[in-house]
């Protein structure tokens, strides 16, 4: 699994992307920060994980509901075959799961600055590790929920005993 996003200089992000697609790594895209870039990279691109702002922008979509979100997600699909859209305390919104949203784990928020990137991080380590999908959000929306937990950004980032106490506590940990 390789995951990036748009920090970095966009045509050496283009060359890793591609790179990583080559090598048989399932290619994750975090759309952050949001700007103009390139979108046939997206035929080497797996699964892209935007918060629905960075949707919005880069579908031209305007964000009105879960209507709108469904017509953002489906545009995205157009272009990569797994959509997870983020959505802060509502959860996050996949198409390619029976529920297509998957309401976020409930905990007292107290800084949700790093969430994005702790829901980013898990599910791509999850996914690494050989878990579904479904179970991947799962252990993602948990990590960015404990995220929100503590102040910063680096500081808030959880223990994987945390994620899988918080999964198996809220979610169940015998789903699969």
């Amino acid at each position: 699994v390789f995951l990036t996003q748009f920090e970095a200089n966009l045509d050496a992000t283009y060359e890793a992307i591609k790179l990583a697609r080559d090598s048989g790594a399932r290619v994750l895209l975090n759309p952050a920060p949001v700007k103009e870039f390139d979108h046939s990279i997206l035929k080497y691109v797996d699964v892209i994980m935007p918060n629905e702002i960075e949707a919005s922008l880069m579908t031209g979509i305007p964000l009105d509901g879960m209507d709108s979100i469904e017509a953002i997600a489906s545009e995205l699909k157009k272009s990569v075959d797994t959509v997870l859209i983020t959505l802060g305390g509502k959860g996050v919104y996949c198409p390619s799961v029976n529920a297509g949203l998957v309401p976020a784990c409930r905990v007292k928020t107290i800084d949700t600055t790093g969430a994005g990137d702790a829901f980013a991080g898990v599910f791509a380590a999850y996914l690494s590790r050989g878990e579904g999908l479904e179970r991947s959000i799962d252990y993602a929306r948990a990590g960015a929920a404990i995220s929100t937990t503590r102040f910063g950004t680096s500081p808030s980032m959880p223990e994987r005993e945390e994620i899988e106490a918080l999964v198996n506590e809220m979610i169940g940990g015998d789903k699969k």
